[in-house]
């Protein structure tokens, strides 16, 4: 049990980083540019405050019963997933300038919409002939 501690921590510390820095480029994204970096910075200090609950958790288990630690884990990634899907889609959207376009950021985009990609301009082929079809 104790060899398998180290790469459990070093799996975890991965996840840990990979997440965070996903949802700073979201919100990089996201943010308009007057704000972007007020909102990454209080983005970054909430991730923060709340990761110092991390031992609280923790000891909770050494209290009370030890369920109620992955009790309270699995409910709060639940709840970031949940509200990370109601984020909206960036992928080739002109990104919001201003405070009034991120108000509209996203207004016409369907919940369960599946994001189709365009053809590449290389990619695209006339279907009666089959050859690559140049857009000019």
């Amino acid at each position: 049990m104790s060899g398998l501690v180290m790469p459990m921590v070093t799996v975890v510390k991965l996840t840990v980083t990979i997440a965070s820095y996903s949802g700073y480029l979201q919100a990089m994204e996201v943010f308009p540019t007057c704000i972007r970096q007020t909102g990454c910075s209080m983005g970054s200090l909430v991730s923060g405050l709340l990761g110092t609950l991390g031992p609280y958790i923790i000891y909770l288990g050494t209290v009370t019963h030890v369920r109620y630690t992955y009790v309270v884990m699995a409910a709060l990634t639940l709840l970031g997933a949940l509200v990370a899907t109601l984020m909206p889609e960036t992928l080739g959207q002109e990104l919001p300038e201003t405070l009034e376009d991120a108000a509209n950021f996203g207004e016409n985009q369907k919940y369960w919409k599946i994001h189709q990609r365009r053809p590449s301009r290389t990619n695209r082929v006339d279907a009666v002939n089959m050859k690559p079809l140049i857009v000019e």
